[in-house]
């Protein structure tokens, strides 16, 4: 009877072949299977993958726009946000506009992407992403206006509005007592946005640190 000269395996046998597989022949990522079983369901699992890859990828093709607005805040939301689930299908924007009607649709999708990302904020409610675009239509009129005032900041640091020895930012004071109203009629209520949100919004349009 011939005998098999493989020996058995060991955790550092493994974890060398392992590394092998990963650093010469580009092997991204392993996994490994100690039953017949194991190997099965694993096969299966790559199997159901690739059957599904044409119907994911056709996902991400189809006319519905932008899918990140959370399910917490697209009620809030639904009224500017198409069906609920973001901006919609950026515009098409053709070579002439003498109407300004182009320019006006590109305005319009682009608010309604500015509320679907004021959306994904933690705590932020429809009511909240409604009053900060009424006052910065787009992002990047947001963004101007961060822009606008940075350039005041030490000028102001200057002038005793630094908190807890840190920088801040003209703006945030301003957005800070935004009024946002909740409700309507005799229920109705009104509050101010608050500095923490304020510093946390400004500080992600401004910060230089990617982390």
């Amino acid at each position: 009877k011939r005998t098999s000269g493989v020996g058995a395996s060991t955790s550092l046998s493994i974890n060398e072949l392992c590394s092998d597989l990963q650093i010469r022949w580009g092997v991204r990522a392993t996994r490994i299977c100690s039953t017949v079983h194991d190997v099965a369901l694993v096969l299966a699992s790559y199997h159901r993958s690739i059957g599904e890859r044409p119907f994911k990828e056709g996902r991400l093709s189809r006319d519905e726009g932008l899918t990140f607005l959370p399910d917490t805040v697209r009620k809030g939301l639904a009224g500017c946000a198409s069906r609920g689930r973001g901006a919609g299908p950026a515009p098409n924007i053709s070579g002439d506009d003498p109407d300004g009607t182009d320019s006006l649709a590109v305005h319009s999708w682009a608010n309604r992407l500015w509320l679907a990302q004021l959306g994904q904020w933690r705590g932020l409610t429809g009511e909240v992403a409604h009053a900060i675009a009424q006052v910065y239509p787009t992002a990047f009129s947001f963004f101007q206006a961060c822009q606008k005032d940075l350039e005041t900041v030490d000028a102001t640091n200057s002038d005793g509005s630094q908190i807890s020895g840190k920088r801040r930012h003209p703006l945030e004071a301003n957005l800070a007592e935004l009024e946002i109203r909740r409700g309507a009629g005799i229920l109705s209520s009104r509050r101010r946005l608050g500095p923490e949100f304020a510093r946390r919004l400004v500080t992600h349009f401004t910060s230089e640190d990617p982390s």
